[in-house]
C-alpha cells in the first residue's frame, strides 16, 4: 500500500512539472497594493463544494479557474466575477483524488495549486 502511494505521489509530481512547463504563468502578490488577491481553494481536501476568495482590479476583462485531473485534461471551469468576492465550486460529481486548479486573467495564467477531493 505504501509503495503504491509513493508512485501516486511521484506520478502527481511529475504531471505537475508538466503542467507547469508547459503553461505561462506570472507571479502573483497578495499584498493590499496587488492589482488582484487570491485565496486558495477551501476547504483542501474537499468533500462536496469549495469556495475560492478573490478580488481583482476593476480593469480585469476577464478571469477563471479551470480544474485539470492529473493527467493534465480539463475538468471544470468557472467563470469569475470582478463583482464577486468569492466563488463555489461544486465536486460532488468528481472522483476523489488530486486535481490542479489554474487561475486565469485576461489570458494569462497566474498561478496552479493542488486540490484534494476525499469522500
Amino acid at each position: 500500500m505504501k509503495s503504491i502511494l509513493l508512485l501516486l505521489a511521484i506520478v502527481c509530481s511529475l504531471q505537475l512539472s508538466a503542467f507547469a512547463q508547459n503553461a505561462k504563468f506570472e507571479a502573483i502578490d497578495n499584498t493590499p497594493t496587488a492589482k488582484f488577491l487570491f485565496k486558495d481553494a477551501h476547504p483542501n481536501p474537499a468533500n462536496t463544494e469549495v469556495t475560492f476568495k478573490y478580488n481583482f482590479a476593476s480593469g480585469t476583462k476577464s478571469a477563471s479557474i479551470v480544474l485539470f485531473n492529473v493527467l493534465g485534461s480539463k475538468v471544470k471551469t468557472i467563470e469569475l466575477s470582478a463583482q464577486e468576492e468569492s466563488a463555489m465550486l461544486d465536486v460532488t460529481d468528481l472522483n476523489p483524488g488530486v486535481y490542479f486548479y489554474t487561475l486565469n486573467i485576461d489570458g494569462v495564467n497566474k498561478l496552479s495549486r493542488r486540490l484534494v477531493i476525499k469522500r
